[in-house]
């Protein structure tokens, strides 16, 4: 039984037992009904105010959550594929096999990986610069 509904059935059950104010333990005990009833008013009015506020921390860590997604989603690209479960390579190694080209148009480095076949094309991400076309690729013999 919640607060409120307790402090109405003493209530309820004060009247019902024509408890009156004409009494001193009357007096008593019907202040000590409307000193309960303001307690649970002001729990009640807490417990909507903590409510909101656990409704607003979730979205608050949701929006964070996506944040950090977004910021460490770069780092990630700079992890082993072998996420680190007995790995043969080290991130050194994993480093070696990518190049990296600052684009000419918008100064964005771009990493790739250093085997470029003759039909591959490299373009920038950001601006959609041409970086390597298959013209520039020599064929090895």
């Amino acid at each position: 039984m919640a607060l409120s509904e307790k402090v109405s059935y003493l209530k309820g059950l004060a009247e019902g037992l024509r408890i009156s104010e004409e009494s001193n333990e009357g007096k008593l005990l019907m202040e000590i009904i409307k000193a309960l009833e303001l307690f649970a008013d002001e729990f009640n009015e807490q417990q909507g105010q903590l409510d909101e506020l656990d409704d607003y921390v979730s979205e608050l860590d949701e929006d964070l959550e996506a944040l950090e997604d977004s910021y460490y989603e770069d780092e990630d690209e700079d992890e082993c594929c072998c996420d680190g479960e007995d790995c043969d390579c080290s991130s050194e190694d994993f480093d070696d096999n990518f190049e990296e080209i600052i684009c000419p148009k918008c100064h964005e480095v771009i990493r790739f990986e250093g085997d470029i076949e003759e039909e591959d094309e490299l373009r920038c991400p950001v601006c959609d610069e041409i970086l390597i076309s298959n013209e520039d690729v020599t064929p090895e013999e």
